[in-house]
C-alpha cells in the first residue's frame, strides 16, 4: 500500500498593505527608470550617440565602483539578461570592462573604462525638466492633483521615518 500523496503547502499570501506597499516600490522603481531613459533618449536625441540604457549603466558605476551584473539589474530595476546585454555592448564600444570579482573568483564586476569616463562626460545628461513638464502637463488636472498627493503623502512618510531612525541611530534629532 503506497502512502498518500502530500498534499501541496497552501502559498502563505501576503496582507494587503504589505503587497499594496510592494506594489508602489515596484511602480517608484518603473517610473524612476522611465524619467532616467526619457532624459536618455533627450540626450542622445539631440547628440547621437549612446543609448539611455547604455547612458544609465554608465551613471551608475560612475563613482569609480565595480558592481557584478546583478547589483546593476538591482540599482537599475531590470533584468539581468537585459543588463548583459548592455554590458556586452558597453564591453564592444571600450567603455565598460569586466574585472574579476576579488570576493568570488566565479563572478565578474563591472566598471567603466577611461574612454566611459569620457563618453559619459560627453553624453552627460542635463535634465530636460521645461520638455517633462510640458509632458506632464497633458495629465489630465483631476489625475496630475492625485499623483501629487500621493507624492506628497509618501515624501512626508519617508521623512517621518528617516527622524525616527535618526532618533534611533543618534538618540535625538536636534530638528524635531
Amino acid at each position: 500500500m503506497q502512502p498518500a500523496p502530500a498534499r501541496p503547502k497552501p502559498k502563505k499570501l501576503k496582507p494587503p498593505r504589505l503587497r499594496d506597499a510592494e506594489a508602489v516600490l515596484f511602480e517608484l522603481k518603473r517610473v524612476n527608470r522611465l524619467m532616467r531613459e526619457y532624459a536618455h533618449a533627450h540626450a542622445h536625441a539631440q547628440k547621437g550617440g549612446l543609448t539611455g540604457s547604455q547612458l544609465s549603466v554608465l551613471e551608475a558605476l560612475s563613482d569609480d565602483r565595480a558592481l557584478s551584473i546583478a547589483d546593476l539589474g538591482r540599482l537599475l530595476g531590470l533584468p539581468r539578461s537585459t543588463v548583459t546585454s548592455i554590458v556586452n555592448g558597453l564591453e564592444v564600444l571600450r567603455l565598460a570592462v569586466r574585472l574579476p570579482n576579488p570576493d568570488d573568483r566565479r563572478s565578474t564586476r563591472v566598471s567603466v573604462t577611461k574612454e566611459g569616463h569620457g563618453a559619459l562626460a560627453e553624453h552627460g545628461v542635463a535634465w530636460p525638466e521645461a520638455t517633462l513638464t510640458k509632458e506632464l502637463s497633458h495629465i489630465p488636472m483631476g489625475q496630475c492633483r492625485k499623483v501629487l498627493d500621493g507624492l506628497q503623502v509618501l515624501r512626508q512618510f519617508l521623512e517621518a521615518s528617516n527622524r525616527s531612525a535618526r532618533r534611533a541611530v543618534i538618540g535625538s534629532d536636534p530638528r524635531s
